[in-house]
């Protein structure tokens, strides 16, 4: 398994639990991921209103029209039964006053259907619970920090790879199949929400091996990413504040987009906004949300200067999600024998040419 993010930690511990042997290959150590700063949550239809149809029907949507269906409900039927899953594994999510989950609601969605957990820590309470799972479950070997440097073929087929530690000689390991789950490469433009290892190195691995990639043109601006002159520029303010009430103002203070549409269309509105008037962002007014929800948030916003009961918050869209990947079938097979790939590394045409919000956790 190559990757300790929500993908790779999840996929290790479903592998360990059917009885396998599994060497968990990690750059950095466990729970530091991309998959660590994720704050949107995970979509399933769980409410009494909604439907697994419902659900698709958005996705596709989202996808403008480059979805595939049949990956599309997949995730779909199965995101209430991974939610359950990782409840009973130890991640506890939001409740609301009733004791249920609490459902929030986020960009071309149609219902509320987002599990949450900590407000805008989901991915830092998955990767540290599915983390610490992990580390002690005896068939799972923790390689940290080491960087997978190669894949090694034979006859056509991936039987291991070579990895580099910081300091000192590569390593080899065999196995009968390597599973990438390495993340996207929004870190290669100028402006990412993602860490800075987020730049396809998986990608590079599978085509070094021969497998094939797709969808390589479909990158996802989210677009709600502080603009900041200093190392804040690019963290993220998740959909689920829009979902709760915030807003998107011009210079002028005047609303320009609907802000629960799909994330393309928002992005390219406040694009279209700061092609118009030269400024460098618009504002994001959070002052009608309680922020209590959100403290992670709230914490980065006070470090740089920014008041969210007072002041608006200057953002703008920057590199999020990669859609594309190295090319995969419904259970996650490459073109190449004994190569896998899942999570965001992978490109199955789940998200086609847009992702919908909190589809990437489920």
């Amino acid at each position: 398994m190559v990757g300790a993010g929500a993908a790779g930690l999840y996929a290790a511990l479903v592998a360990a639990g059917t009885g396998a042997r599994v060497a968990l290959i990690s750059r950095s150590p466990l729970a530091q991921t991309a998959s660590y700063w994720a704050q949107g949550g995970i979509a399933a239809a769980l409410a009494a209103d909604d439907s697994v149809e419902r659900h698709l029907d958005d996705t596709l949507a989202a996808g403008r029209a480059m979805a595939h269906a049949s990956a599309a409900r997949v995730l779909c039927e199965e995101s209430p039964g991974r939610v359950g899953d990782l409840q009973e594994l130890g991640v506890s999510f939001d409740a609301d006053r009733g004791g249920d989950l609490a459902l929030g609601l986020e960009g071309g969605h149609s219902r509320r259907r987002v599990v949450h957990a900590g407000g805008a820590a989901t991915g830092r309470r998955i990767t540290r619970d599915l983390s610490a799972l992990a580390a002690t479950d005896e068939r799972i070997d923790v390689l940290e920090p080491l960087a997978a440097s190669s894949l090694a073929t034979h006859n056509g087929r991936c039987v291991g790879l070579i990895a580099r530690p910081r300091r000192g000689d590569p390593v080899g390991v065999l196995a009968r199949a390597v599973v990438l789950a390495t993340g996207g490469m929004a870190a290669l433009w100028e402006r990412s929400t993602n860490p800075r290892g987020a730049i396809g190195a998986g990608l590079s691995l599978a085509h070094g091996a021969g497998a094939d990639l797709a969808d390589l043109e479909f990158m996802q601006f989210h677009p709600t990413a502080v603009r900041h002159d200093g190392p804040r520029d690019g963290f993220l303010i998740t959909e689920a504040v829009r979902g709760e009430g915030a807003t998107l103002v011009n210079a002028a203070g005047e609303r320009f987009v609907d802000e629960l549409a799909p994330r393309d269309q928002v992005a390219l509105a406040i694009e279209a906004e700061l092609e118009r008037s030269g400024e460098r962002a618009v504002g994001l007014d959070v002052r009608g949300v309680e922020m209590d929800r959100f403290p992670n948030i709230a914490a980065v916003l006070e470090e740089v200067g920014i008041d969210p009961r007072r002041d608006l918050v200057p953002v703008a869209p920057a590199a999020h999600y990669t859609m594309g990947g190295v090319a995969a079938d419904l259970d996650g097979r490459s073109s190449v024998p004994g190569l896998y790939a899942v999570g965001e590394s992978a490109c199955s045409g789940l998200h086609g040419a847009n992702r919908l919000a909190s589809n990437s956790l489920a």
